[in-house]
């Protein structure tokens, strides 16, 4: 008989364990095989990941629309020219098009440079950054009105790359810039957001100078309470001066002693 690949034992731990977790784990099934129902899970969400990576950030779908109306948004564009060049050039997703860079730094020459940039890319899950990504950027737009930090008004940016925080350091002059942006989706989630932060970004800088949260889905945690730690760390981004490898995230009083971390927070 083929030893089951589940812990004997207490039901309550191992219905604790995978609460915690989107990973399959413990699963009853012989050695060598899944069970059919976990076979047949794992198929339909590596669907839902290739659905991910190949879906299109719309700036012009409602829910996106009704966002950028809210917040007097921007839109924007990088050099990349199609969404099939997206994912074979990085590098042009890093670089915002000519044509905007202009636009935004005659925009902020006007309007004076922001403690706070948001923006918001479908990065490798347009899914994540339309639904997730959506809201937590309403979430973050509102707590920093309330905190008087003076915002700029929310960008999106078409086709972009975490690199892209630089060019978008350079033509604001925002002292913090966070970045809401579509996760590579995994064979378990493919609606996950991260949001990266940097202190004054510029050219070439590279991920030692930015932090991030990741894995925010609003299922195992709020996204309420993700929004707390991406204002908290954006809060010690703009005291200290600093962001990236020199910088930590500092524990919050937003999650209570029950809750499991939202996400990693690394630099």
């Amino acid at each position: 008989m083929a030893e089951s690949l589940a812990p004997s034992g207490d039901d309550d731990l191992l219905a604790v364990i995978r609460s915690t977790t989107p990973a399959r784990l413990f699963l009853n099934g012989e050695a060598a095989s899944y069970p059919t129902s976990a076979w047949l899970e794992l198929r339909a969400d590596h669907a839902a990941a290739r659905d991910a990576v190949h879906s299109v950030f719309d700036p012009d779908a409602p829910r996106v629309r009704s966002f950028l109306e809210r917040h007097n948004g921007l839109v924007v564009s990088t050099r990349v020219p199609d969404d099939h060049t997206y994912l074979l050039r990085p590098d042009l997703g890093r670089q915002l098009a000519g044509d905007d860079v202009q636009r935004l730094s005659s925009f902020f020459a006007n309007s004076g440079p922001p403690d706070v940039l948001v923006a918001l890319a479908g990065g490798l899950s347009a899914t994540a950054a339309m639904t997730n990504g959506l809201e937590l950027a309403d979430l973050l737009l509102g707590d920093l009105g309330q905190r008087g930090w003076r915002l700029a008004p929310p960008v999106v940016v078409r086709r972009a790359r975490v690199g892209v925080m630089n060019d978008l350091g350079d033509v604001s002059g925002a002292v913090v810039v966070i970045l809401l942006i579509g996760e590579r989706p995994g064979l378990a989630v493919s609606d996950s957001v991260s949001a990266y932060l940097a202190y004054r970004p510029t050219a070439g800088d590279s991920d030692a100078r930015r932090n991030l949260i990741s894995g925010i889905t609003g299922r195992l945690e709020s996204l309420d309470t993700a929004a707390q730690r991406v204002l908290s760390l954006a809060q010690q981004i703009r005291e200290t001066g600093v962001s990236g490898w020199s910088i930590r995230e500092a524990s919050t009083t937003a999650l209570s002693s029950g809750d499991a971390p939202i996400a990693r927070t690394s630099s």
